[in-house]
């Protein structure tokens, strides 16, 4: 099993409720939370890219992560990668058409996979002959309106969840 985690996104989006600095710590937190949580998943390998590319000649299940999925818990991977013993294919989605998880059994069948992020296409070409398990819906953290949910979600510990509170006791700063 390959575990993949794409590289944090734009921060921008968060703007204007952060300022960019604070929406660029905050994205780096996010991603700092789901590579602890694909992290405690003992004897997985952990792959850090952005891209499918080269990842058709990766031996065994795949499951492609979200980088900015900060309320991922080992368990909920766990329970992603179990189903691909029985489902060609496992998708989580998230709020605003996005997915968060996206796992094949075979790796061959990487050029069907989340290319274009929308979760809703990622499952119409799937289910043309791919069987697909559906994974929990997540927030996505799309928006600035995204961090508190987000945040409210996070199991103990995380990074994120500290960073949202922390953010909160400071005074408001709005982008230029």
């Amino acid at each position: 099993m390959e575990l993949v985690s794409g590289l944090a996104g734009p921060a921008v989006r968060l703007c204007p409720q952060y300022s960019p600095e604070h929406a660029t710590t905050l994205t780096l937190a996010a991603a700092a939370d789901t590579i602890r949580a694909v992290r405690a998943l003992p004897g997985r390998a952990v792959a850090v890219e952005r891209a499918l590319a080269g990842t058709r000649r990766c031996p065994g299940p795949l499951l492609f992560v979200a980088a900015e999925t900060p309320q991922l818990t080992p368990d909920l991977l766990a329970g992603a990668i179990g189903l691909l013993d029985d489902f060609d294919a496992v998708l989580g989605p998230t709020t605003g058409d996005g997915w968060w998880a996206f796992g094949l059994s075979e790796p061959a069948h990487a050029a069907l996979g989340p290319s274009t992020g929308l979760g809703s296409l990622t499952v119409a070409a799937l289910r043309l002959g791919l069987r697909v398990a559906m994974l929990p819906t997540l927030r996505g953290l799309d928006t600035g309106a995204d961090v508190a949910p987000v945040a409210a979600r996070c199991p103990a510990g995380s990074l994120f969840a500290a960073t949202v509170a922390r953010l909160a006791q400071q005074p408001a700063v709005t982008a230029p």
